[in-house]
Order: C-alpha cells, then sequence, then structure tokens
C-alpha cells in the first residue's frame, strides 16, 4: 500500500472540542495535529517541530524498524524542521523520564510488559492477525502504544494507522474522506442535537485486524485482497453528570436501533470501520462506565469484491542518477508539474526482513534515512520503508535504495555481477550505484562491513551528504568535485604546471647541447606560483649552456592594457562664446535690440553664470539693447516648464485652478527594420517628476495637474491654464531641439534614434542672424566613445575571436574603463530622494549600450540552444566600468579610456632561444583542454570510526585518444612536482581522504589515486546578541563597500544566531561571493 501526500500532505482541522490542552496527546485525533504532535513555534501557522518521540527495542526487528522509520518520516514530513532524533532505542530513555508524547512501537519494549502487568494494555487479546493503537497513562503522562499478535500485523497495523492518520482507511480527500476529525463533528453534532453536553472525546485505541489472504491457487494470487480494517474503534466521552450520561446512552441506542432498521445510515457508520464501542462516564471512576457500540452497515466494496491486482509495469521509466544526483529529480524525487518544486518521491528504503533476528543484527539508521528523503520534497509516498520479501516484482521498482549485505536483493546483485562490493575493513560502509539494477532504472545499495560502519554510513548520507563535513549551505560538499576536475582539465590545480614540465623536458632534450646567448621562458599559469617557477629557472640553468637566462611568470587574468586613451573636450559654453563673439564681429551696428537664445547641458546655476558672461560680453561690444536667455539642452520639456511657465502662473496668483499639459505622441517608422523603437510616451518620461514641483511652487495642487497626450507633432509641449470657472488665463508651448544620429555607428544597420541637443539662437530684430545647434559635451564624448573606444574594442574581439564572436568565447576581455570629468546638471531636486543628473544616465548608457553592442554580435552555438531567449543575462563579456566623477561646474571636460585584458585566455609556454651566429627561435607551447564525455560519481566507501569518506570514485569518459593519453602524462609529472613540494595536493576537501579517478576512453581505462588534504579555518562560535561584545557599527551607510569589507561584515554578522552566512561561490575574477541568509526557523534542516 502506497498513500500520496501533496505538498503539506493534510492541512490540519484544529477540531474544537474541550479535550485539546496543553502539547500532551490524549486522543488518537491528534497525533500529527497542530499544537499536538507537531507545534509551531513562532506563531507563522506553519509547523516547525515535532512533538512525538517514537521508542523500540534495543535489538529491533524488521518489521519494527521499518515502521518506526516511516512514522518518523510522516510526522517530520508534517514539519519544515527535520528532527532526526525522533527514534530512539529503549535503553537510551532508561532511568530518565519518558520523553513528552511517547509512540512505544512492538511488544518486545520493557515498558509495553510492564503497560500489560498493569492492566493498562490488553496483549492477550490480540490474535495473529490483529494490532492495537492505543492511549495509555503511565506515570501520570499519556502516550501511543503500537502493538500486535505477530510481527506482520505490527508492520500492517503501523502503517494503517500513522501513515493513514487522519483517515480511517480510504483517502478520498478532506472533504469525502472518513476521519477521526469527522467521527468527533458528527458524535459532537449528534450530541448537540439531543441537548447534551460533554466534558471531553477521547478516541482511546484503535484495533485493526488483517485477514490472511495467501494462497497457492493461480487464480486466488491475481487478486488483490484488502481486508484490513479497523475491528474495533474506542471512545470515551466524559459527562459532567449521570443525567447527561444517560440521556448519550439513550441516543446512542436509539441510532443503534435505527441502523438496524435502516434509518440514518449515514451517522457514525463509516467504511473503514467495522465497529465503533463508546465508552459513556462520568468523574474519573471507571465503574460506572456505560459502554455501547454501533456496527458499520455492510462492508466496503473492496472487501466484498477484491479487485484484481494491476499489471506489474516491467518497463518503467529509468531514473539514471549518480550520487551527484541523488536528492534531485533525476533520482529519488520527481517534479510532476516541471516547476522546478520537487512533488513526489520516487524512492524506496528496502531492508532485509531478517534483521533483528539471531545471526542477522539490526539496522539502526533508517529513521535518518527516510526522514531525510522527506526534506526536499513537497510530497511523499508512503510507506517509505519496505521489507525485501515484500517485493513482488523487483522490475518495478524505480530508485530504489537497499541497506545491507543481507539484503535478498543485493545477494541478487552480487550474484549477477552488477554489484562488487569494495574491501571494508572494521566500521566502514559503502555507498554505491548499481547502474539499471533490476530493470532501466539505477539502485543505490548501502552496504556495511559490520553492524557499526553500516549504522555510521546510513548517519553520514542522512544527516550529511551531501557535504563532507557540516550539512550547511556554503559547506564544502561532492557537487563541488565536477567542478574541480573540470579546471584541473582547463589547466588549474596544478596540472598545467605538470604538463609543461613534461613538455619543458621534452624539449631541453632536443636542444640542451647547444650554445646559447640568450634563453627566456615566459610562463602563462591560471595563478602564479614561485615555486614552480624557481623549480623552472633551476632545471634550465642546470640543463643549458646559456650567458643570459630569463623567467617571467604572469597569472591568467594579469591584466595587459590593449589601448589607453584621453581626450579632452572645450566646455560647450566656451564654445558657445566663442561663437557668440565671431557673429558679433560681423553684426552691423543697426542700433536694433539684439536677442540670444542658449540651450546647454548645465544647471541652472552655471547657466545663470554663463548668462551673466554673455551679457558682460555684449556691454563690451557696445551692444546694450540685448535679450539673453540660457535654457537647459538636458530634459528641456521639463527645464522650460519649471524655468518658464511656473513664474507667469505665479503672476496670475490665485485665478489658476488648473493646468493642463499636452505633450506630442512620438511616433516611429515601425517598417523600418531597427535595434529600438520610440515609447509614445516619450515627450511626458522626460518631464518627471514636474507635476510635483509645480504644485510645490505654485498654489495649484498637484490632483488638478494633468496631462493629456496628443496626435500633432508640433509644438511637442502645450500648456493651458484655467481659472475656476474654465476660463483660459495662460497658454504657451515650446518644442525641444533635436537631432538624428546612428544609434551605434560600429553597427549602422541598428538604426538611428533622435537625440535632444543643445542651440545657438540669434536675432537682431526680426532677423535671424545664427541658428545652429549646438552639442553638448556628452554628445560630443558619446561621438569619441563610438569613433574611436567601441571601435577599438570591435576590432580588439574580432581579432580575438577569429572574426567569430560567440557566448563559447566569452569574455572578450577583461575591463573597459572609462573615466569621465565634465561638466553637467548634477543636483538634488529637494523632492524626496530626486535628482537631476546627466551624468548618472550617460552612465547607464554606457553600461548598458556597450553590453547591447557586445551581445549583437555574439552568436549562440549549437550547443547553447536551450539558453532562454533573453540571453542579455548570460552574456559575459568582460568588466564594463564607467567611473563618473562630480560635475566640474563651467570647466572642460575630459575622458580616460584603458581597455584590458587577461595576460592569455588558456595556459601556455613561450620559449624563446638565440644561438651564437644563428637567429632567434620560439617555441609556444599552450595547454590542451581536455574535454570531458560524461562525468559519473558512482561510489564511496565510507570509514564511521573515523567519520570521514574514506574514497570517493570519479568515472570520467574522455572524448579523443590524444586528450586522454596527455592526461595520463600530467597527473604522472603531477605526482612528481607534490612529491618535490613544488605543487600543493590537487584536491582539497574536508572528511574526504582520497579520490580515485577512472580515465577512460573507449576500451582504455585507467586509475588515478589522489591524495586529499585540508587544511580548517578556525571559525568562532556564534554568539547571541546579548552576549556579543559592542563593537563600531558593523555595516557602514556612509562609504563605498569594497569586497574585502563585504567578507569581514558577512564573518561579524555571522557570530548571530538568526543569521547564515556562507560563500556561495567565486566571481571570475576569483573574488568570494558571500551569502547571508535571514529567516526562522533557525535549526540546520528546513525544508
Amino acid at each position: 500500500m502506497r498513500e500520496r501526500w501533496r505538498l503539506l500532505s493534510i492541512v490540519m482541522i484544529l477540531f474544537l472540542s474541550l479535550n485539546c490542552w496543553g502539547n500532551e496527546i490524549s486522543s488518537l485525533s491528534q497525533i500529527f495535529l497542530l499544537g499536538k504532535g507537531i507545534q509551531d513555534r513562532d506563531s507563522d501557522s506553519l509547523a516547525d517541530k515535532v512533538s512525538l518521540f517514537i521508542i523500540i527495542p534495543d535489538n529491533p526487528t524488521a518489521q519494527e524498524i521499518a515502521v518506526a522509520s516511516d512514522i518518523a518520516a510522516r510526522a517530520n514530513f508534517e514539519s519544515l524542521v527535520i528532527d532526526f532524533s525522533l527514534v530512539r532505542k529503549e535503553s537510551e530513555i532508561e532511568g530518565s523520564e519518558i520523553p513528552v508524547n511517547p509512540i512505544l512501537v512492538g511488544t518486545n519494549l520493557n515498558l509495553i510488559g510492564k503497560l500489560a502487568k498493569q492492566g493498562k494494555i490488553n496483549l492477550s487479546r490480540l490474535n495473529h492477525h490483529q494490532g492495537l493503537v492505543t492511549i495509555f497513562s503511565y506515570k501520570n503522562q499519556k502516550g501511543i502504544a503500537l502493538v500486535a499478535g505477530s510481527e506482520e500485523a505490527l508492520l500492517h497495523t503501523g502503517r494503517a494507522f500513522f501513515l493513514r492518520w487522519p483517515y480511517f482507511w480510504e483517502i478520498l480527500g478532506r472533504e469525502q474522506g472518513a476521519t477521526y476529525f469527522t467521527l468527533e463533528a458528527d458524535l459532537a453534532q449528534l450530541l448537540k442535537d439531543e441537548g447534551i453536553s460533554f466534558i471531553r472525546m477521547t478516541i482511546r485505541d484503535a484495533l485493526y485486524e488483517f485477514p490472511p489472504t495467501k494462497s497457492p491457487h493461480e487464480s486466488i494470487k491475481r487478486l488483490k485482497f484488502n481486508l484490513g480494517e479497523i475491528k474495533n474503534l474506542t471512545v470515551e466521552i466524559d459527562f459532567d453528570s449521570k443525567k447527561q450520561k444517560e440521556q448519550a446512552f439513550r441516543a446512542l441506542e436509539t441510532l443503534q436501533r435505527q441502523h438496524l432498521r435502516g434509518l440514518r445510515t449515514d451517522v457514525l457508520s463509516y467504511p473503514g470501520c467495522s465497529r465503533i464501542t463508546f465508552e459513556l462516564q462520568t468523574g474519573q471512576s471507571r465503574r460506572e462506565i456505560s459502554r455501547i457500540f454501533l456496527r458499520r452497515l455492510g462492508y466496503p466494496k473492496r472487501i466484498l469484491t477484491p479487485s484484481y491486482k494491476r499489471p506489474v509495469r516491467t518497463k518503467i521509466s529509468g531514473k539514471d542518477f549518480d550520487l551527484l544526483s541523488l536528492f534531485s529529480s533525476k533520482g529519488f524525487y520527481s517534479d510532476s508539474n516541471k516547476d522546478n518544486i520537487l512533488d513526489s518521491l520516487d524512492a524506496s528504503i528496502i531492508i532485509p526482513h531478517s534483521s533483528g533476528k539471531p545471526g542477522s543484527p539490526s539496522i539502526k539508521g533508517t529513521d535518518l534515512l527516510a526522514s531525510r528523503l522527506v526534506l526536499a520534497s513537497a510530497g511523499a509516498s508512503f510507506p517509505i520503508l519496505l521489507l525485501d520479501e515484500e517485493i513482488e516484482s523487483i522490475k518495478a521498482l524505480k530508485a530504489p535504495i537497499l541497506i545491507g549485505r543481507d539484503n535478498s536483493l543485493n545477494i541478487e546483485l552480487i550474484k549477477t555481477g552488477k554489484l562488487k562490493i569494495s574491501p571494508l575493513e572494521k566500521g566502514w560502509g559503502m555507498v554505491k550505484v548499481v547502474t539499471e539494477a533490476f530493470n532501466k532504472s539505477n539502485a543505490l545499495s548501502i552496504i556495511g562491513a559490520d553492524r557499526e560502519g553500516l549504522e555510521k554510513t546510513l548517519a553520514y548520507i542522512s544527516q550529511t551528504f551531501p557535504y563532507f563535513d557540516e550539512y550547511r549551505e556554503g559547506n564544502p560538499k561532492i557537487n563541488d568535485l565536477p567542478t574541480a576536475l573540470e579546471e584541473f582539465f582547463k589547466g588549474k590545480e596544478g596540472s598545467a604546471e605538470a604538463y609543461f614540465q613534461q613538455m619543458l623536458e621534452k624539449t631541453v632534450e632536443d636542444i640542451k647541447d647547444k650554445d646559447f646567448e640568450s634563453f627566456s621562458v615566459k610562463l602563462y599559469l591560471p595563478k602564479k606560483n614561485q615555486k614552480f617557477k624557481e623549480y623552472v629557472q633551476k632545471y634550465l640553468k642546470d640543463s643549458l649552456s646559456t650567458k643570459k637566462l630569463e623567467i617571467q611568470s604572469y597569472a591568467l587574468r594579469d591584466s595587459k592594457t590593449i589601448f589607453e586613451k584621453q581626450k579632452d573636450f572645450p566646455w560647450e559654453g566656451d564654445e558657445a562664446i566663442r561663437l557668440i563673439q565671431e557673429k558679433i564681429n560681423t553684426l552691423k551696428g543697426t542700433g536694433q535690440p539684439l536677442k540670444i537664445s542658449l540651450g546647454v547641458s548645465e544647471s541652472p546655476e552655471v547657466r545663470n553664470t554663463l548668462k551673466k558672461r554673455i551679457e558682460s560680453l555684449l556691454v563690451q561690444n557696445n551692444i546694450f539693447a540685448h535679450d539673453v536667455e540660457v535654457l537647459s539642452s538636458y530634459k528641456q520639456g521639463f527645464f522650460w516648464l519649471l524655468e518658464k511657465v511656473v513664474p507667469a502662473l505665479n503672476l496670475k496668483g490665485k485665478k489658476i485652478h488648473r493646468l493642463t499639459i499636452r505633450f506630442a505622441e512620438e511616433k516611429d517608422n515601425f517598417k523600418q527594420i531597427k535595434r529600438f523603437y520610440t515609447e509614445p510616451f516619450r515627450w511626458l518620461q522626460e518631464l518627471y517628476p514636474v507635476d510635483e514641483i509645480i504644485a510645490k511652487k505654485t498654489d495649484i495642487p498637484l490632483a488638478r495637474i494633468d496631462f493629456e497626450m496628443k496626435e500633432d507633432t508640433e509644438p511637442v509641449y502645450e500648456v493651458r491654464a484655467y481659472d475656476d470657472k474654465n476660463n483660459l488665463q495662460f497658454e504657451d508651448n515650446f518644442s525641444p531641439q533635436t537631432r538624428e544620429a546612428l544609434f551605434l555607428k560600429v553597427l549602422p544597420e541598428w538604426g538611428k534614434v533622435k537625440l535632444t541637443t543643445g542651440w545657438l539662437r540669434m536675432k537682431q530684430g526680426k532677423k535671424a542672424v545664427l541658428d545652429t545647434s549646438l552639442k553638448s559635451d556628452l554628445e560630443r564624448f558619446w561621438d569619441f566613445y563610438q569613433d574611436e573606444i567601441l571601435a577599438g574594442v570591435y576590432s580588439h574581439i574580432l581579432k580575438k575571436t577569429g572574426n567569430e564572436p560567440s557566448f563559447k568565447k566569452q569574455p572578450y576581455f577583461k575591463r573597459l574603463l572609462i573615466e569621465m570629468w565634465f561638466s553637467e546638471p548634477d543636483y538634488r531636486l529637494g523632492l524626496d530622494e530626486e535628482i537631476i543628473s546627466s551624468l548618472e544616465a550617460m552612465h547607464d548608457e554606457i553600461y548598458f549600450d556597450t553590453l547591447d553592442f557586445l551581445r549583437g554580435i555574439t552568436e549562440i552555438e549549437l550547443e547553447d540552444e536551450d539558453i532562454p531567449e533573453d540571453t542579455s543575462r548570460y552574456s559575459a563579456p568582460g568588466n564594463i566600468l564607467p567611473l563618473i566623477h562630480p560635475s566640474l561646474e563651467g570647466k572642460g571636460g575630459k575622458v580616460k579610456v584603458t581597455f584590458d585584458d587577461q595576460q592569455a585566455s588558456s595556459p601556455k609556454l613561450v620559449l624563446r632561444w638565440k644561438e651564437k651566429g644563428r637567429e632567434e627561435h620560439s617555441k609556444k607551447i599552450v595547454f590542451p583542454s581536455i574535454k570531458a564525455k560524461t562525468l559519473h560519481m558512482p561510489s564511496f566507501v565510507y570509514n564511521g570510526q573515523k567519520e570521514r569518506i574514506e574514497n570517493l570514485i570519479m568515472e570520467v569518459e574522455i572524448e579523443k585518444e590524444k586528450e586522454y593519453l596527455a592526461l595520463i602524462e600530467i597527473i604522472d609529472s603531477l605526482r612528481g612536482l607534490q612529491k618535490q613540494h613544488i605543487l600543493p595536493p590537487t584536491f582539497s576537501y574536508p572528511r574526504l581522504n582520497s579520490i580515485t579517478l577512472r580515465v577512460r576512453f573507449k576500451k582504455l581505462e585507467k586509475e588515478e589515486y589522489f591524495p586529499v588534504y585540508y587544511k580548517y579555518d578556525c571559525e568562532q562560535e556564534k554568539t547571541a546578541p546579548e552576549n556579543q561584545p559592542r563593537e563600531e557599527t558593523i555595516v557602514p551607510t556612509d562609504k563605498i563597500i569594497s569586497p574585502q569589507m563585504c567578507l569581514d561584515m558577512m564573518c561579524r554578522l555571522d557570530r548571530y544566531k538568526t543569521i547564515r552566512s556562507y560563500i556561495a561561490g567565486k566571481s571570475y575574477e576569483g573574488r568570494k561571493v558571500p551569502v547571508l541568509e535571514i529567516f526562522t526557523p533557525l535549526e540546520r534542516y528546513v525544508s
């Protein structure tokens, strides 16, 4: 029987009867009830603690182990926090108080014997096919006992009650299925209808019966007998008076007679319960108990007409997993609706039926594994534990976990040669994935050299795996090994040094007899290695005859400058002054007033200063009749409203009742293919947040300032102000100065965009003497950036990638640093945290437009087809770093651009030498990047005595024979360098003694052994905040936080118990990426 529990299993109904006080379970209806067997400690309506303890004999039978493990898993499934200490042996509690809400499993317990002697449990009434779940009292404490007339009945009874709870039998859904809550509600309603009150209602015990179903006849074997049921359910009802008790008895007696006549058959009659016995009493004395029972009316169909067994599915969908994917949808679980949440458990734990019998020690630890299986899934299937003798068809098994050497399924796998047991010493265990064990699905075998080895291995796989040392996010785990091995194949962890050492020896062997004038070596390694550099220098000095020997070493990611460019820009204000002076010199003295309108991208203060300079210039040139305005070319409509319209409105005073600002719809030609199309509301967006500022600067409430889009494109902005009688009091209009430009000159096919720009207009009288656009400082910078910077970047990328930029060949460069100094508007508006800053806008333009350009030139390879459609976040071309300095306020601008790349994209060795009288020779040796076709982790041996993985097996298949042979030689050379202490151990993980790497290419195979060394860091014990010494502010808010400061803060914050910190990985630059998690519950194992 396997029942499906989805998501949070059953939403526990908090039945409001008077028997629910405290955390102690006093009724079978409360086993997994929130507030009873399950607790919510932080009052968030989510269960976070199991308040149950399961007690088993010291040498439990297989059935006792199985049922106790399933009860623990079911209880833990109801809670966010997994408690691995729920199952305890009887000797572990002897001499101490019995824990709250104990569940006693089996008649082999001494405590069960004591209860039986005291008459609290009647074992003699249980026949071979019966089992009992009952509430007992012992030393003023209540508990639950699970006993039976046989081990088989014990297993069936435990599964039927604890795994089906709160249902009697059929699980039909909360609204239809008959549950203990249904019984309590129905009984309470019956008594209420009769005007009867009661003190408490207790479902005291459930007697189960499982008739034998075995038969030698094939036709009988084909039937599915599901004859088990609750033979009798005992319900105690306490009343505060004898009268109430007698009334209740009469009411039940009446219902009993009605049932016999076929009346009210839907009241207190349930398919899964053969009989309900009611014990009515007053006070504490059981001498005045009145008993009456109600029999079920008829039998359910499953009992009357057994159905045929479902055909065994011999062709099940295979589960191809290894140790890396055990606790995933590839392994033990499924994600049925593909929402990336594991929602069903496919695995079963299978233990030998002989466990606990003479000659076969019992197994401890299956309860841990069963509870671990429910940690990662939102759904689970029960029972999780099965006995090997229960398996009717091994071909139907899906992801089975086979425990123990005596397990008949493990014996079968050993017999067929699919399972080979590694040599195991005392206290050791083995965990091994068996490929296509009985069908297309893999199995996991866990075997111990002895009882200690098996139990310690089970404890590790349950409570620590996949971590090596401690189950905690960020700690080293076996899933880190494939990445480490891939890096080894790319030259890291000493493989590059090992390869270059052998290649250097071969090269020197060919040229050692020559007489050199000079010999130089350039080493490009994943990271600098001074010991290896010294080794190479000594080796060449001893092996060659040369007057000059030079060794240089670089880390791959060390910077090298591709180009560096600087440019000074004249200030746009000075440019305007120059143009005005030139035009003044050509004007004839007509005596007519001169009007100048200038638009520059500057703050109001700088524009006011510039205006005074222009006026002074005019006076110096004897032009006294003049009118000068200096407006903003940045957010032109915004500043026009503030600097032109608002003063005009204020002159009207309180006459202005409402204001309408109309803006033109920006239209684009969608028939023309280009990268970007204009937002229709562009001109409205450029006004933000002008309405709030107008409301502050005038008497017009914000609610009476409206925006309205108009279809005609000119003028762009219109303003109309009305009084309270809707009479027009003011109107004006304005159109920003714009120009068209290519979005990116290096990709002209991406089309043009419309820019706002500056202007200079001069009128003498009514005659226009000058009308020209005036590029702002940032416009001129953008021209320079496209012409000289992006073009240079593009050229470098094409050269580096062989004219084929692709995701696979990224990063294209290390850093593009753009440092800028310009005079631009950059100030707070005085409204919340809003600022006007063209510098901030330019920062975004540089960063995002450059990324967009780099994404635009990048191809997607075939193997990258599964990348999402929006690949912008997956593109990692290099570090684009705009560094914007504060505004220079009325001064010329400057830009400095530094374009850096890595020293090399992969490890290499460059040799140069010159013989006397000959030309210089060079030789470049590039590390051969080794590609793994497949990588599996099938098994490990666990040392239970030292609590570490003794040896971990990794299997890797190499694509090409040349790479396979190169890898073998690299590993051989690596060992030699490690013996000389030139290279550290290749792998470093806690509680891992060694790794065996099985390298394969077709029929070629070789095992390579790697010892593992790990140096533990000192960890500071966490203390509660109130116990922590006072210190300065941990997280400063007045300075930029550097990567190292961030790590220091993380370490200090990690002292708090409520804060979890860990390193999630490393950035491309090799920096640690810290993560802080702050949530409850605080326990380690949280679902």
